[in-house]
């Protein structure tokens, strides 16, 4: 049985820091939501940054496109 993949694909600049640094990387959510915006995909996208990246922390997420994936 295969994954059912997710809808939508979403686009961030993201902020990021610790304490020695603070850098901005574009980065690419997946998700069920359409919305870009929408606080569960803000909130899933910290959430995947913190554990991929330990020690740094978002600062901010700008939503800059969506696309619908078929």
């Amino acid at each position: 049985m295969l994954a059912k993949p997710y809808k939508y694909r979403h686009t961030y600049n993201c902020i990021i820091e610790n304490s020695r640094h603070t850098s901005v990387f574009r980065y690419d959510l997946h998700s069920d939501w359409p919305s870009g915006k929408n606080k569960k995909n803000i909130t899933e996208l910290k959430k995947r940054i913190s554990i991929a990246m330990i020690g740094f922390k978002v600062k901010n997420a700008y939503h800059i496109k969506s696309k619908m994936i078929a």
